[in-house]
């Protein structure tokens, strides 16, 4: 299990780079935080009911 943990990890960091790379030369710097940003809003809002889950254990 750590080992395909770490292998997801690295693969993720190049994909990562690659994206953001081509993000950050099409549209500037600041894209590739947009991105992220906006990512991260979306898997918050998708799991929004597990967390509350999670953080009210009845």
């Amino acid at each position: 299990m750590s080992s395909v943990n770490t292998v997801c990890v690295y693969a993720g960091l190049v994909v990562g780079s690659l994206i953001g790379g081509v993000l950050a030369t099409r549209f500037g710097v600041a894209a590739p935080f947009w991105f992220a940003f906006a990512g991260s809003a979306v898997f918050v809002v998708l799991l929004w009911r597990q967390l509350m889950l999670i953080a009210h254990d009845d």
